[in-house]
C-alpha cells in the first residue's frame, strides 16, 4: 500500500512541487499519473521511490515509513515497485501498447484486463491512434 499523508515539497528556491498531497493506492492497484506540465507528477514520482524527500508531510510505502528510513533501506523500496517513465525508458522493439501493457504484465494483471485498460490510459493521454506505433 501507498500512503502520502499532507504531504509537501518545496524545493529550495522556493517553487513548491507539491502541495498538501493525500492520497492512498490499495495493494494491487495499477495507478496512473497524468496532468499538465507543472502540475508535479515528477515531484511525485521522485518523491515515490525516494529520490526526493518531502518537505513536510508523512509517505509510506509498504513497510517502509520514508520518516524512518535508512539510505541503505532506498534500494530495498525501488525493488518492491515498478515506475514506467515517459521519457526514453520505453522497450524500443515494441509498439506503444506493448510498453504499456507490459507493466501490467510484469504485476500479473489479468489478460482479460489488459486490454481495455490500455486502450483507457492511450485514450486519456491522446494516444490512443498510436497504439500500434513503434517508440521511435
Amino acid at each position: 500500500m501507498i500512503v502520502f499523508d499532507k504531504v509537501t515539497k518545496t524545493y529550495d528556491n522556493g517553487v513548491t512541487g507539491v502541495k498538501n498531497l493525500s492520497l492512498k493506492v490499495q495493494q494491487g492497484e495499477f495507478v496512473y499519473i497524468v496532468g499538465q506540465s507543472g502540475a508535479g507528477k515528477s515531484t511525485l514520482i521522485k518523491m515515490l521511490y525516494h529520490q526526493l524527500v518531502p518537505t513536510s508531510g508523512q509517505i509510506t510505502i509498504n513497510d517502509f515509513d520514508f520518516g524512518t528510513m535508512k539510505p541503505q533501506d532506498v534500494p530495498m523500496l525501488r525493488r518492491s515497485m515498478g515506475v514506467v517513465f515517459q521519457d526514453f525508458k520505453l522497450l524500443p522493439r515494441m509498439t506503444v501498447f506493448e510498453n504499456v501493457a507490459y507493466a501490467m504484465q510484469v504485476i500479473e494483471t489479468p489478460e482479460d484486463d489488459i486490454k481495455p485498460r490500455v486502450l483507457d490510459v492511450l485514450k486519456q493521454v491522446g494516444l490512443e491512434q498510436k497504439n500500434s506505433a513503434f517508440p521511435e
